[in-house]
């Protein structure tokens, strides 16, 4: 039975028994280290909506004003949405990480914050919902937004393509949903954009600095052809992307659900900017190798994947939120879902996956 069948067959099972009530989902079926009975979850029911939208699962009325009462239950007075736990867990995880790597923009959670403030955007929008207001706590003026640009820590590429991909998508969606300050949102993107177009190196396609590994080009592309995405954009040197990863595939990198999402997920974009003409035959070639590996993150008697390959804890921006366990959890059913359907998309497989879910 192929793995895109079982998925359709066993994850809806899966979700069903992840979810708990009022909007809350477990992140994993018995291993949990919190529950329902404190405020926490966010990130669990975001990865759920946004698993149910790629399944193009039907959710009936109750349910879904349920999880949208939850995620706004987070939202605070600034117009950010994010878990309290995970604020109050990593505060002082993440000082020492910004004095060890003298890399302070995350100091006081701000870019966690940020960035669990851009899903539960995305999620309240595929359930053709809003917050309470715009998250404005952005540079909106063209000396700020160079200051903030100027202030990321290129040398990590993945951390500095997600945070300016965070602005990018705040200033399109305040716009969208809010109508705020459109006019500005436009040059501003513009600057974004510009900045993002002055790393992508001319050799590989690929956004970094030198020195920079495998793996953190593929996950930093990764976060830079979503900011694409928001807004519509053409990808530049996708024929370029394509070989980067098509020849970099022998490395073996892949570990984690975010590895197998993010090198799938760069090679769609990047055929589909090509218009599925850039060696197509060596494309679907790596996308059927793709699934093959996915085969062994799935646990078909459960039905869901495993974000980890092992019985690790699973972590949240630094949070332990289960204890060690082999089977699947919710974060690794919906990245490992969602590369499925990435990879069915280029096969252009008879399937009823929605791949192109808002990120």
């Amino acid at each position: 039975m192929k793995i895109s069948t079982k998925i359709n067959n066993k994850v809806p099972l899966f979700l069903d028994k992840l979810y708990q009530k009022n909007g809350f989902f477990s992140w994993s079926l018995n291993n949990d280290l919190y529950d329902s009975k404190i405020k926490w979850g966010l990130a669990n029911t975001v990865f759920a909506v946004k698993l149910l939208s790629i399944l193009k699962a039907n959710i009936s009325e109750s349910q879904k004003k349920e999880i949208i009462n939850f995620i706004k239950s987070f939202e605070n007075k600034n117009g950010s949405i994010n878990d309290p736990l995970v604020y109050k867990k990593t505060f002082i995880h993440n000082k020492l990480i910004s004095i060890r790597s003298l890399n302070f923009s995350n100091f006081f959670n701000q870019m966690t914050i940020m960035a669990e403030t851009r899903q539960a955007f995305s999620v309240l929008y595929l359930l053709n919902s809003k917050p309470e207001k715009p998250f404005v706590n952005i540079p909106y003026t063209k000396k700020l937004l160079e200051k903030f640009i100027k202030s990321l820590y290129w040398d990590n590429i993945w951390a500095a393509a997600s945070h300016i991909g965070h602005e990018v998508f705040f200033l399109e969606m305040n716009s969208d949903l809010f109508n705020y300050k459109s006019d500005e949102s436009k040059s501003l993107i513009q600057v974004c954009m510009e900045a993002i177009n002055s790393i992508q190196n001319k050799v590989d396609g690929m956004w970094h600095k030198s020195g920079v590994s495998t793996k953190q080009k593929v996950n930093a592309a990764m976060k830079m052809i979503s900011t694409f995405n928001i807004i519509k954009m053409s990808i530049p040197m996708p024929d370029k992307i394509i070989d980067f990863i098509l020849k970099s595939e022998s490395e073996n990198y892949y570990y984690d659900g975010c590895d197998n999402l993010n090198a799938i997920f760069v090679v769609k974009y990047a055929f589909d900017s090509c218009d599925k003409n850039y060696k197509p035959l060596q494309v679907k070639e790596f996308a059927e190798r793709s699934l093959l590996r996915f085969e062994k993150y799935f646990f078909e008697e459960s039905g869901g994947f495993s974000f980890l390959p092992s019985s690790f804890p699973r972590n949240f921006y630094g949070l332990q939120v289960t204890d060690s366990f082999k089977g699947p959890d919710i974060h690794g059913t919906f990245l490992m879902t969602w590369a499925v359907a990435l990879c069915s998309s280029i096969l252009q497989s008879e399937t009823s996956f929605n791949a192109d879910i808002i990120n």
